[in-house]
């Protein structure tokens, strides 16, 4: 042992750290390293855009368990002639959960707990029925309080159109 250090084998003196042990893998290239970067960095830039817009599903939707009420709105077609002079009775098919608050006018609005598909309409004037339609509302989500993929209140409209002559 030549060149060793009284009382160790290895050549270093006894309050010296051992040497650390060879690396059994070669570092990458430079160039390797850099597009590897370059793919993390775009790869969570996209994340970051495209997550709070909801464009990428992050699991399933928790949403509370709120039922949202859903405003119910028929109406008049503007090319009825005198429509100020009519007045709307509603109604909805069995199992709807639509009340009435009633009619103003030309304009009948109610709440439900769900959105109607369709409804029978009767248009009255100085007590007699006019005019009866079967009508199909369009519902859109007015408000999302917890987030992009839970709805919130709705908005069912209907328009009841002019009679031919």
């Amino acid at each position: 042992m030549t060149g060793a250090q009284p009382g160790t084998s290895e050549g270093r003196h006894p309050d010296e750290p051992p040497a650390a042990p060879p690396t059994l893998h070669r570092r990458a290239p430079r160039g390797r390293r850099r597009v590897v970067v370059a793919v993390v960095l775009a790869a969570s830039a996209t994340a970051l855009v495209l997550v709070p817009r909801g464009a990428l599903p992050v699991g399933p939707a928790t949403c509370p368990a709120i039922g949202w009420s859903t405003h119910v709105e028929v109406r008049l077609d503007d090319a009825w002639p005198d429509r100020d002079a009519h007045v709307l009775q509603v109604r909805f098919p069995a199992g709807t959960d639509v009340t009435g608050g009633g009619a103003q006018g030309s304009t009948w609005t109610g709440q439900g707990l769900s959105s109607p598909s369709s409804a029978r309409v009767e248009v009255v004037r100085d007590g007699a029925v006019v005019h009866r339609a079967d009508v199909a509302f369009e519902t859109q989500v007015v408000e999302r309080p917890h987030g992009p993929r839970c709805p919130g209140p709705s908005r069912a409209e209907a328009v009841v159109p002019a009679p031919r002559p």
